[in-house]
C-alpha cells in the first residue's frame, strides 16, 4: 500500500508539473485543457487553509493549490484586519472564504472550515498554511496519499535538520513527549500539512483547543481511535521574510498541559490499580513474615488486588478490553511483569534493601518497558487488506 501510494503521488505530481509549466508557456493543447480538468478533480478532497495577517502569499497559495489539482479550497479570515482584509477580496471565486470577526486562533479557524465541509457530505482535507510554508505539489501528494489510504491520518513531514534551531529543538522534544505519552513516533508532529480523513471530520471538528494545541489534540485524537498514520516526505522551507504566530512560552505551554492531561486520564485507572497495588502489599508484609515464602505471597497477593481494581473500571470505559482475546492478552503482560518484579524484589532484596523500597524501585524500572507493550497491544490489528497498521508508515 506505501508503494503504491508512493508511485501515484509522484505520478501525479509529474503530469500536474508538466501541465502547469505548458499552461505558463502558453503551450496549452485541447487535451492539456482536458487534463486540467482532471487535475481540479481531487474528488471529494478541500483544501482547508487558515489565515491570519494575510498577505501576497495567500493568492499565490491558492493559485498554486488549483493548479496542483484542488477543485474546492476553503479558506478561513481569522479576524483579519484593514489591507490584511483585502487580500481576501482578490481570491474572487477561486476560493470559500469564511470569516471569524476577531482572531479566535489556528484551532478554532481550522474546526470553522470543518463544520463548513461536513455540511456538504463526505469530504476528506488536506490543511496547509497561507505562508508559502507548503509547497502546492506537497499538498497534492498529500492529498494522493489520502485517497490511497482514506482511513489514514496522513502528515506531511519535513527534515528537521533543514529547519531553524529553535524550531527544531521544539519539534524534536514535542516528537519524543508524544511517542513517550501516546507511543505515537512521528517524524514531524507540528507540521500543518495534514490529509484528514472523513470518517474523523466530526470529531476532529469537537477536539479542544483554539490555538496551536489544538493540532497536537488532533493527533492524541488519532492515536486513541487508532487511527493508522502515514508519512510523506514534503520540502522544507521557510520563507526569508516569515513572520510566526507561534507563541513560544504560551503555546509551548497550552500544549504541553495538553498532553498530560490527557496522559493522566488515560492512566487515572492504573494509579488507581497502583495505590491499591502498594496499599496491599504493605499490609501483608505487615501481615506475614520477610522471607522467600511471606515475600512471595506479599507480592503475587499485591499483584492481584490491583489487578481487582484495575480490570473492572478498564472493562467498563474500554470496550476493546472487553474481548477476551485482549483481556488475556492484559493479562499476560501483567504477569510477566509481576514475574520481572518479583525477581528484582528478592534480588534487591538479597543486597539487603527494604522490600518496600526494593519494590519502588523495581516498580520504576518496568514503568516505560510495560507501557511501551501496552502501546504495541494498543495497535491497530491487520485489516481486510492483511496489512499490519502501525502508528507511523513513511512515504517517501
Amino acid at each position: 500500500m506505501k508503494r503504491i501510494a508512493k508511485r501515484a503521488a509522484m505520478r501525479t505530481t509529474r503530469r500536474a508539473a508538466a501541465w502547469t509549466m505548458r499552461r505558463a508557456a502558453g503551450r496549452m493543447t485541447n487535451s492539456d485543457v482536458n487534463q486540467g480538468d482532471a487535475f481540479m478533480a481531487f474528488e471529494k478532497v478541500a483544501a482547508l487553509i487558515p489565515s491570519y495577517k494575510a498577505d501576497h502569499q495567500l493568492a499565490k497559495v491558492v493559485d498554486g493549490l488549483r493548479e496542483a489539482g484542488f477543485s474546492r479550497i476553503v479558506v478561513v479570515d481569522d479576524g483579519n484586519e484593514g489591507a490584511c482584509r483585502a487580500v481576501f477580496e482578490q481570491l474572487g471565486d477561486k476560493a470559500e472564504v469564511l470569516r471569524h470577526e476577531v482572531n479566535r486562533g489556528k484551532g478554532a479557524a481550522l474546526k470553522t472550515g470543518l463544520a463548513h465541509l461536513m455540511k456538504d457530505g463526505d469530504w476528506a482535507v488536506v490543511t496547509g498554511d497561507a505562508d508559502g510554508q507548503l509547497a502546492p505539489e506537497d499538498c497534492a501528494r498529500v492529498a494522493e496519499a489520502l485517497i490511497a489510504s482514506p482511513e489514514a491520518l496522513i502528515l506531511g513531514v519535513r527534515d528537521k535538520r533543514k529547519m531553524p534551531v529553535r524550531s527544531q529543538a521544539g519539534n524534536r522534544i514535542t516528537c519524543f513527549v508524544v511517542g513517550a505519552l501516546f507511543g505515537l513516533w512521528l517524524s514531524d508532529t507540528q507540521t500543518g500539512l495534514r490529509g484528514l480523513p472523513a470518517h474523523m471530520l466530526g470529531r476532529f471538528a469537537e477536539l479542544e483547543g483554539d490555538r496551536f494545541e489544538y493540532e497536537s489534540n488532533m493527533l492524541i485524537a488519532a492515536r486513541e481511535a487508532r487511527l493508522n498514520v502515514v508519512e510523506v516526505v514534503i520540502q522544507t522551507i521557510y520563507p526569508e521574510d516569515n513572520v510566526s504566530h507561534f507563541r513560544t512560552f504560551t503555546d509551548s505551554a497550552r500544549i504541553y498541559s495538553l498532553f498530560f492531561r490527557h496522559f493522566s486520564m488515560k492512566n487515572g485507572t492504573s494509579l488507581i490499580g497502583t495505590i491499591v497495588d502498594y496499599a496491599a502489599f504493605l499490609l501483608l508484609i505487615w501481615l506475614v513474615h520477610e522471607d522467600g515464602g511471606g515475600l512471595l505471597y506479599a507480592v503475587l497477593g499485591a499483584r492481584a488486588a490491583g489487578a481487582l481494581a484495575y480490570c473492572p473500571i478498564r472493562g467498563k470505559r474500554d470496550l476493546a478490553f472487553r474481548r477476551a482475546r485482549t483481556a488475556f492478552l492484559y493479562l499476560l503482560r501483567a504477569t510477566a511483569f509481576a514475574a520481572l518484579s518479583l525477581l528484582g524484589i528478592f534480588t534487591l532484596g538479597a543486597l539487603g534493601l527494604p522490600p518496600i523500597a526494593a519494590k519502588i524501585l523495581c516498580d520504576v524500572a518496568l514503568f516505560y518497558p510495560s507501557l511501551a507493550l501496552r502501546h504495541v497491544m494498543d495497535i491497530k490489528k491487520p485489516g481486510a487488506d492483511g496489512n499490519r497498521e502501525s502508528p507511523a508508515s513513511p512515504v517517501a
